[in-house]
């Protein structure tokens, strides 16, 4: 026996509000073999599509399109060495179709794939020892819970369950306050409220609610440091808070609330292109976007409502600025910086403190290099390191990964932003840059101040899309034309007053040592970098870049006014921004 909760809350959470009505009735365990809940089947599960129950039947399994094979009911659990495939292969995830689809053939298919999964995989010596690793038993937990809601009790299933809510319950297994982690609460709760164990349901949310409170914050923004986590994140979230509402005697914590935050902060992720800021571990466009305001960003403006403002800045670490949200020019022509500080690297996050993206004109312009991938090798490093970002580095040192960078100061108005940032990533080192873009005219200012208590050399890089190519070099910078031939994006290194101008190289799918990629889909794409160079004990750089349609008339100068401000001015086409660098970096626009 089990108790189940009815009403109206589970329509409430489609539209992220909870309105807890419950009814509480004791149901026979047997009654339950109907359609499956949604934090069994479906939950996590993008392999449905590509898995329809003939082709399992036929012996073939798709993997995020890498095709596996059964022989008859017989799976090699070891036929693929990719970490992804073998976690979504031990998860069962794939054979949910079978378990929607409720035909006794499909049925009788899945308990030959769970038994031969039970067989071949026991926890103190599997086929595969990946299959009792946290993330893979949450899943598969989900999977079994689902098969248990279709088919009733059964001894065989029941037995294979209770070995899930066992291993899950046991914290010594337990991944801690990430996706991970709360995938294994999904999967403890979901398993044992399929068994009617009251005991690790209450374990599960237990540890659920310490988990939320330290994956979400205040803001809604999730701890993981990749834009793609965030979207994650929460549907592992919503999935959760259904199986505690369910199946929990007990009413929902108050830290939950945060979910409903989530969608705001990830709809400020989202580029005007609709794909997501490739930060952190990140590729692809959202899913799971009906809730406000993700319906509007993912629809291009044309359903819900926008963003209450056009812009987030998240303690957190990411600052979002966009140019607004289509309401007075196409949703696609609109602008977007990024920029990233806060605490050192975690989870999913690369060494990309103090790096900032653009969009513009319709495409990426300055970019992150992506993700390409968690198999371990020197790509897979590179993406993650300083040098793969548009910061200054220092070759020659080691990048200090869990230093802070500390938000300094910031200051929004309707049509531009500035942010300052400072950090010691390196021994001996101190960074300090100041980021300003305009959205009326196309223009980003960076001014980097670095110091080192010995001679260094600094290098400022610039990482430019792959869809751009060199159009035209000169003594201060090189101007790039979009491979379109639509856009031109040039990036200036301007000298300080007083310094020697900045040294000037670009290269392009450079391996020795890596520098020049961006991943594309898991494909490593060459694409251009620009270093601006210098050295000394310390360095004063600005760097100056704009987008414009090719040939633009485009000039600038900078000059000392007064005792201790430069004044840069640029002319776009007869427009002109007119900006005053402190000494300390700040800019003040005219």
């Amino acid at each position: 026996m089990r108790i189940v909760r009815f009403g109206a809350k589970f329509l409430a959470l489609s539209v992220g509000l909870i309105l807890v009505v419950s009814v509480f009735a004791v149901v026979p365990a047997a009654q339950a073999a109907q359609t499956p809940p949604p934090w069994t089947c479906g939950f996590l599960n993008g392999l449905e599509p590509a898995n329809p129950p003939a082709q399992l039947h036929a012996g073939h399994i798709d993997i995020f399109g890498t095709q596996l094979v059964a022989v008859g009911d017989h799976i090699d659990w070891n036929q693929n060495s990719n970490l992804t495939i073998r976690l979504y292969l031990q998860s069962l995830k794939w054979l949910e179709p079978l378990l929607t689809s409720g035909t006794p053939d499909d049925l009788a298919l899945a308990q030959s794939f769970i038994e031969q999964w039970a067989a071949d995989n026991p926890a103190d010596a599997p086929a595969d020892p990946y299959g009792w690793t946290e993330h893979a038993v949450g899943l598969r937990a989900t999977t079994l819970a689902c098969m248990r809601e279709v088919v009733g009790s059964q001894v065989w299933l029941d037995t294979i369950i209770a070995q899930h809510v066992s291993w899950l319950a046991d914290d010594h297994h337990y991944a801690g306050a990430w996706n991970h982690g709360l995938t294994e609460d999904v999967g403890l709760v979901g398993a044992a409220c399929s068994i009617d164990d009251l005991t690790g349901i209450a374990h599960g949310q237990a540890r659920a609610q310490a988990s939320v409170a330290v994956v979400v914050d205040a803001q809604g923004l999730v701890n993981e440091q990749a834009v793609r986590y965030q979207n994650y994140v929460f549907q592992i979230l919503i999935g959760l808070r259904y199986a505690l509402l369910a199946c929990s005697p007990t009413e929902l914590p108050t830290v939950f609330n945060r979910v409903d935050l989530m969608p705001a902060v990830t709809a400020q992720m989202v580029q005007p292109d609709g794909s997501f800021c490739a930060l952190g571990d990140t590729d692809g466009t959202p899913s799971d976007s009906d809730r406000s305001p993700m319906d509007y960003v993912t629809s291009f403006g044309t359903v819900g409502t926008p963003p209450l403002t056009r812009y987030g800045v998240y303690p957190g670490g990411f600052a979002f600025a966009h140019s607004g949200w289509g309401l007075t020019r196409d949703f696609g022509s609109e602008d977007l910086l990024t920029l990233r500080f806060g605490p050192g690297r975690i989870i999913h996050g690369h060494n990309d403190h103090t790096s900032i993206t653009t969009f513009g004109r319709g495409q990426p312009l300055l970019v992150d290099s992506g993700f390409g991938g968690y198999d371990s090798g020197a790509m897979r490093d590179y993406l993650r390191s300083a040098q793969a970002h548009n910061m200054t580095v220092v070759p020659g040192l080691t990048y200090r990964w869990a230093q802070t960078t500390t938000l300094v100061a910031q200051r929004i108005t309707s049509v531009d932003e500035t942010f300052v940032v400072s950090d010691s990533p390196y021994s001996g080192v101190s960074r300090r840059r100041t980021v300003f873009a305009s959205h009326d005219v196309p223009v980003t200012v960076v001014v980097d101040h670095s110091s080192s208590t010995t001679t260094r050399t600094f290098n400022q890089l610039w990482h430019i899309s792959p869809n751009f190519s060199v159009k035209a070099t000169s003594a201060y910078g090189v101007r790039y034309l979009s491979k379109s031939g639509g856009t031109s994006l040039s990036v200036s290194a301007i000298p300080w007053p007083g310094r020697t101008r900045a040294r000037i190289s670009t290269t392009s799918g450079q391996t020795n040592p890596y520098q020049g990629w961006v991943a594309a889909h898991s494909v490593m794409v060459p694409a251009p970098v620009t270093t601006f160079a210098s050295v000394g004990r310390s360095q004063q750089q600005v760097m100056l870049s704009i987008s414009s349609r090719p040939g633009a008339k485009i000039s600038w100068t900078m000059k000392p006014f007064g005792r201790s401000v430069n004044q840069l001015r640029v002319r776009i086409d007869g427009r002109t921004i007119t900006l005053n660098i402190s000494a300390s970096g700040w800019i003040t626009r005219l």
